[in-house]
């Protein structure tokens, strides 16, 4: 890691820096925007914008700027799409000093987002424009490929079950203070999580941030109840009560959280999203990282999101982690420094690399 950014999180010598173009031509200035996730927030990255803003520095990247882009994950995908496009635009426009070049930093659901508004503002420019100057995308751990099943049907279910539990005792405890109803809730809670094991059981038998946390608990749950099925989140009363009780927003609210990750699965949407990335290069790259989470010694490697198609291998590369107490929590803990800083540190690391090479030329 980099002298200054060792120093600053604690860590011990510095294991080498580097140098590169990633201020673009004529010493513009470089955008870093980033993308949180679902139910995400610009508390998300932490303090990840600064350290890779001071890493690039290492790499003699001058002129470096970070904003977050800050959005609602509900609703129709394609709205969060156009709303990051005009939010670029706009910073493109009111540069005094002439558009910056741009590089979108994605989490989770961020990722696709990112890539997405690339798409889009490639398709308003027309053939040889650019709206904004972006040159490059970085993912991190983004399901472009959907969830791993390992998160689908069991770290996802554990989860959902041990939320149905706690609000269970919950209600009991308040229908006791209250005197009326807590028996009813109680129960039919009770009944909810036996749903979630038996549906659970069955789809298995046939396939084989603490508030983003338990947002993907939620989701995740709701998914492992239907058997991966979009549909079921307007179906499955597990989800309805899971949701209603932990949100305390209404299943109407509950519902248009899960719209949101439409993209999810619909899968097969990815092919045509790569042919445009890749059509893009050398102007434009992309790197995805994707987080392998350790499980000790012959215990290999969990993962988060499931893998692409070989032939997009040379677009994604693997970022280790081993403090964590399953997949969903190492999703949602990999820009915590304090939580796995060796780790952290190699993110970063990684992600100045990356950017400071700049796009191909």
């Amino acid at each position: 890691m980099f002298s200054s950014l060792t120093s600053a999180l604690g860590m011990g010598s510095s294991t080498g820096s580097g140098t590169g173009s990633g201020t673009g031509s004529g010493g513009r200035k470089l955008l870093l925007v980033f993308v949180h996730g679902f139910m995400g927030s610009q508390e998300s990255f932490h303090s990840f914008p600064d350290h890779v803003r001071m890493g690039l520095g290492e790499y003699g990247v001058g002129n470096v700027a970070t904003e977050q882009f800050e959005y609602k994950t509900s609703g129709d995908n394609a709205e969060a799409v156009s709303a990051l496009v005009s939010f670029l635009m706009d910073r493109a426009a009111a540069s005094k000093a002439g558009a910056p070049d741009v590089v979108l930093l994605g989490h989770s659901m961020g990722g696709p987002l990112s890539v997405d508004a690339v798409r889009q503002l490639r398709q308003l420019a027309g053939a040889g424009a650019e709206l904004v100057r972006i040159r490059g995308v970085l993912s991190f751990d983004s399901p472009f490929f959907g969830l791993h099943p390992n998160v689908l049907l069991g770290t996802g279910v554990e989860r959902a079950q041990d939320m149905a539990s706690k609000a269970s005792s919950a209600l009991s405890m308040l229908g006791r203070l209250a005197g009326t109803g807590g028996a009813a809730s109680s129960a039919g809670t009770r009944a909810a999580a036996t749903s979630s094991s038996s549906s659970t059981a069955a789809t298995g038998a046939k396939t084989g941030g603490a508030g983003g946390s338990s947002a993907w608990t939620m989701a995740l749950g709701a998914v492992a109840v239907a058997g991966a099925a979009y549909g079921a989140y307007t179906s499955s009363t597990v989800v309805k009560q899971t949701v209603d009780r932990a949100v305390s927003a209404g299943a109407d609210q509950a519902m248009s959280h899960a719209a949101f990750l439409g993209p999810l699965w619909r899968v097969g949407d990815q092919t045509q999203r790569f042919v445009d990335v890749q059509s893009y290069a050398p102007q434009v790259y992309f790197h995805g990282f994707f987080i392998e989470l350790e499980r000790g010694a012959g215990a290999g490697v969990r993962r988060f999101t499931q893998a692409g198609p070989a032939h997009l291998d040379a677009l994604f590369g693997a970022h280790r982690m081993a403090a964590a107490a399953d997949e969903i929590d190492a999703h949602m803990r990999m820009f915590d420094a304090a939580h796995d800083r060796a780790a952290y540190a190699a993110l970063v690391a990684a992600a100045c690399s990356r950017v400071a090479r700049g796009p191909r030329r």
